[in-house]
């Protein structure tokens, strides 16, 4: 099973999805919890993703040797002289 706060996100979209009014039978808390890590997970890959993505602009803006966006007046000086 996941961590606790990952057991609280879960049991917390739970009780999300079941405020939704629905029709028919009803949708089993299993195939809820089941929802809700399928949902974590696709979270966390996305996540990851957008860390590779932001590592791979750093090093292209690192090998053409530019300056991060948030770079302060100290590095922007010492690029200068």
């Amino acid at each position: 099973m996941g961590t606790m706060a990952t057991n609280a996100e879960i049991e917390a979209a739970v009780k999300a999805m079941r405020a939704i009014p629905t029709r028919g039978g009803t949708v089993h808390d299993d195939v809820l919890r089941a929802y809700a890590r399928a949902a974590l997970a696709a979270a966390v890959l996305v996540q990851v993703e957008e860390y590779r993505r932001r590592g791979e602009l750093l090093a292209a803006d690192a090998a053409n040797g530019a300056l991060p966006k948030d770079a302060g007046p100290a590095e922007q000086e010492g690029m200068t002289r």
